[in-house]
């Protein structure tokens, strides 16, 4: 299992990534944060 943070200035970006991310086999979002 791959684990992810996904770090972006914009809410709506880091949703969408967690979304597409979480939906695939193997990666897990484990934490998001802005920056």
């Amino acid at each position: 299992m791959i684990r992810v943070v996904v770090v972006d200035d914009e809410a709506l970006v880091r949703s969408g990534f967690e979304l597409i991310l979480n939906a695939s086999d193997g990666i897990q979002v484990v934490a998001t944060a802005e920056g």
